[in-house]
């Protein structure tokens, strides 16, 4: 049979369309063949650590949000050191070595659903009591069962915390460096009797699934230091002064002694007292005390209100030398004509407390009153030269002042003279 020219050519034309159309239908079928349908991810997921640091039992608080429309019966969380990529070989060392310890079989105790911040789902209707199950020998994940397999109407947020999680020690994968990345990896499950664990985890009943980066830290050890304080000073200076670098004096007036009446030095025509302030910051308190000083010069009774060079007579009663007899270590009345000497300490100023204001100093009976010279607010003084504590506090002291009185009277045979003595104070701080 002959062809015409242009049949030959509409015959060619058909075949190369088949050809095409042909080649084209293989390709759109390989771009099309059906591949493996992934779990969406669950949302705003993360693990909150209770502590970072490597090796510590502390809590994580687990939370994620599942789409609506969710039905759900089981959850695992998958901890492995390589990756937080799900369905992937989950690659790790050794349960609390490079990822967390769950099972207790180490230092640790088994990990357990906290009390205080129990499994919930927001707007559950059959999931209401999940609950972890107990971990056994070294399991490497947690798994956390509904009570019955819940369908979500809406997008559902879990939250619950899971204490005595055991942290990486990271004694195999980063000995020298705590600073370590770990990742934990969340499977939904369908039903409440998920598949046993395997390496890889399945995606068998896994309806959604989410990676989460989590880490051990180094700790950060902030020192500082507080210098160790002891303000003390010694003075004349009344009301109480802002601080010890305000006080001055050094004398203390008690005028013209006379048989006849008591002489204090609060009460002379220009009054005058001794103040003695400490500031401190020593926990365990501090004490304040003093000694008199002994004369240098003279015999007997060294450490009262003498005239410069004495002989004096041993013992008291004698009012016929240069010594003003001390009223004595116990806390005493001056009697007008009884030749005595004493202090007292009539208050515990403290207006200049200022920041952090106390009131912790207490005075020492034989020397508290209000040194009116009346029963229970009398004087005393030691003589002997030892140290005499006339105050004191059980923790810190931010300038308290101690106010001092000091009475004396002469007998009417007290020689004539300038009778004087040294009191020195002494603060000591107990840090």
């Amino acid at each position: 049979m002959h062809m015409s020219a242009s049949h030959r050519r509409s015959t060619r034309l058909l075949a190369w369309v088949s050809a095409l159309l042909l080649t084209l239908s293989y390709v759109f079928s390989a771009l099309y063949q059906p591949t493996a349908v992934y779990a969406a991810d669950v949302t705003n997921r993360r693990i909150t650590m209770g502590s970072s640091r490597e090796d510590a039992e502390t809590t994580y608080a687990i939370q994620f949000t599942v789409p609506a429309g969710t039905t759900l019966g089981a959850v695992r969380v998958e901890f492995c050191d390589g990756d937080p990529i799900v369905h992937t070989t989950c690659v790790f060392g050794a349960a609390g070595d490079d990822i967390p310890e769950v099972d207790g079989t180490g230092a640790g105790t088994i990990a357990t659903e906290s009390v205080g911040s129990p499994f919930a789902f927001s707007g559950a209707t059959t999931c209401t009591d999940p609950a972890l199950t107990a971990p056994t020998n070294n399991d490497r994940y947690l798994e956390i069962l509904c009570n019955a397999a819940d369908t979500f109407a809406g997008a559902t947020t879990f939250t619950g915390t899971v204490i005595n999680v055991d942290n990486p020690s990271n004694a195999t994968d980063s000995p020298n460096n705590p600073n370590n990345t770990f990742y934990a990896r969340v499977y939904i499950y369908s039903d409440i009797t998920p598949p046993a664990i395997a390496n890889p985890i399945t995606a068998t009943e896994v309806v959604h699934t989410g990676g989460i980066a989590m880490s051990t830290a180094e700790q950060l050890t902030i020192t500082a230091r507080v210098q160790e304080i002891l303000e003390f000073c010694v003075g004349t200076t009344t009301p109480a002064p802002a601080d010890c670098s305000a006080m001055t004096g050094n004398a203390v007036n008690l005028g013209v002694l006379d048989f006849a009446s008591v002489d204090r030095a609060t009460t002379q025509a220009v009054p005058n007292q001794g103040s003695v302030m400490v500031r401190t910051n020593a926990q365990s308190g501090v004490a304040i005390g003093y000694i008199a000083e002994q004369a240098t010069s003279g015999t007997e009774h060294l450490g009262s209100l003498r005239v410069t060079g004495a002989a004096c007579t041993a013992g008291g009663g004698i009012e016929s030398d240069q010594c003003i007899n001390s009223i004595g270590t116990a806390q005493t009345v001056v009697a007008a004509g009884v030749e005595a000497f004493g202090m007292c300490s009539f208050d515990v100023d403290v207006t200049s407390s200022t920041g952090s204001p106390t009131a912790n100093l207490t005075r020492d009976g034989e020397y508290n009153g209000s040194c009116d010279n009346s029963a229970g607010n009398g004087y005393a003084w030691d003589e002997s030269g030892a140290y005499d504590q006339i105050a004191s506090s059980a923790t810190v002291v931010n300038d308290e002042m101690l106010d001092l009185d000091f009475s004396a009277t002469s007998d009417v045979i007290t020689p004539t003279g300038l009778y004087t003595v040294t009191a020195t104070f002494i603060g000591t701080a107990t840090f």
